[in-house]
């Protein structure tokens, strides 16, 4: 789930950039962003509703979440689920063939 995740954001800076230069800066920012708000410094649990409500709209938080679910006996993550952060992946997944496909035709001709 995560490296197909991360597969999919990479694929898509790295396609884009093919036509535009600054989709590399851009995915920079957005990988940055991304893993400050992962869940890697800190627990859904430990943030307050307010906030946690934010948070879990970054599917990235999900799979690390999930991380800490299957490693941690003690842990058990009650506010997540798998099918959102799947919601990104797979049709990012087809929007990275797609737009893979459409860019290379341009950079070719």
């Amino acid at each position: 789930g995560i490296s197909a995740l991360a597969a999919v954001i990479g694929g898509l800076i790295g396609v884009l950039s093919l036509r535009w230069h600054s989709a590399i800066f851009i995915g920079r920012s957005l990988n940055r962003a991304m893993f400050f708000l992962s869940g890697a410094f800190f627990y859904a649990d430990q943030l307050p509703p307010q906030l946690r409500q934010y948070i879990l709209f970054n599917p990235l938080f999900h799979y690390v979440e999930f991380v800490r679910d299957g490693f941690f006996m003690s842990y058990q993550a009650v506010y997540v689920n798998w099918t959102y952060p799947l919601l990104f992946t797979v049709p990012g997944l087809f929007l990275l063939l797609l737009s893979d496909r459409v860019f290379r035709r341009h950079v070719e001709a």
